[in-house]
């Protein structure tokens, strides 16, 4: 929800990559382990990838498929050393004795990229305008993203090597928004997980929330402008960006849904789960609270002590220690939990 930054910078930025690497070759998604697939979809197409232990992309396995948060970044990153960033944030192995994972690239987005065509945040951006590509754009909204990523449940529901019997959403962030939905209302799921979400406004909400604690160290940090953005959304819900910097009225308006309804539609098993450092994390307790009143059995919670929205702890001063990493935890914890 940051600026997306300075167009002729960036457009500069990505001038100087594709002139500072012309011999580089395009890798693919392939060479580092993963399967990639695509379906047709409104006169369009939706790609994505599956990731299965070696010598086992054939066993009937099932399948647990990651949503992941904002930002228009690539599945697959790789550097030109060689190494490879992979879209799951947690150790892979954890889960592939028992499941292929599987995660779906965003609209524009190639399925892999070099970094250096990457800008600061890690998104890709269009070498010929020095923006975000235009199909992403036109197409960040909930609704989207939940028709495609069901049209892809049910094309790995109908595959050989899937078992069916067990198909598991794990939505993260911004991705928790479209897993609740698909709890909802995608026919096969089985399972849900959703991870450092808001079932309450939850972009909006988040927005404030951030610029409510950087109140605190810049006088210049108005927690009142988001006020006025969220008054100009309610406005205009269709509308493309009024500035330079925010994502689109209908990108947040469809984000900021109270997803507490969805949750509490969804009759399969679901697991909330979330660090209590989080700047969500009271509204993930609010609906504990909620749910313990109204006695929905199918919801799990498991909070995280002082970690915050990525499962990072804390340092001195309450800064993100990335060497305190905690993904790999949580991702036990989910098996454990799909296990039972």
């Amino acid at each position: 929800m940051k600026p997306f930054g300075n167009r002729l910078r960036l457009l500069a930025a990505s001038l100087c990559c594709l002139l500072a690497t012309p011999l580089l070759a395009q890798r693919t998604v392939e060479e580092f382990g993963y399967r990639s697939l695509r379906l047709a979809h409104h006169g369009d197409s939706v790609d994505f990838i599956v990731k299965s232990k070696a010598g086992e992309a054939n066993k009937k396995k099932p399948i647990l498929l990651l949503i992941r948060g904002s930002l228009a970044k690539p599945l697959v990153k790789y550097n030109d050393q060689g190494g490879h960033y992979p879209p799951f944030p947690f150790d892979q192995s954890i889960f592939l004795d028992e499941y292929h994972l599987v995660c779906i690239s965003k609209p524009g987005l190639p399925l892999i990229a070099n970094t250096n065509n990457l800008n600061e945040r890690g998104e890709f951006i269009d070498p010929n305008t020095g923006q975000l590509p235009t199909r992403y754009m036109e197409n960040n909204f909930l609704d989207f993203f939940v028709e495609r990523n069901s049209k892809v449940v049910e094309f790995l529901s109908s595959q050989d090597w899937v078992d069916s019997t067990k198909i598991v959403v794990a939505g993260h962030s911004q991705g928790s928004d479209i897993a609740a939905n698909m709890a909802d209302k995608t026919p096969g799921v089985t399972h849900m997980i959703y991870s450092s979400g808001s079932p309450y406004f939850s972009t909006i909400l988040d927005m404030v929330r951030k610029r409510r604690k950087a109140d605190k160290r810049n006088e210049e940090a108005r927690a009142e402008d988001y006020f006025e953005f969220w008054k100009s959304v309610v406005d205009a819900p269709f509308a493309p960006s009024q500035q330079e910097g925010w994502d689109s009225n209908r990108t947040v308006a469809s984000f900021s849904k109270c997803q507490n309804t969805a949750l509490k539609n969804a009759k399969i098993p679901i697991l909330v789960t979330y660090g209590t450092e989080d700047t969500l994390a009271p509204f993930n307790d609010l609906f504990r609270i909620e749910t313990l009143r109204e006695r929905n059995a199918n919801i799990t919670f498991k909070a995280y002590l002082g970690v915050e929205h990525n499962y990072f702890g804390l340092g001195s001063g309450g800064q993100i220690d990335f060497e305190k990493f905690g993904w790999d935890t949580v991702a036990r914890d989910w098996l454990q939990w799909l296990d039972q």
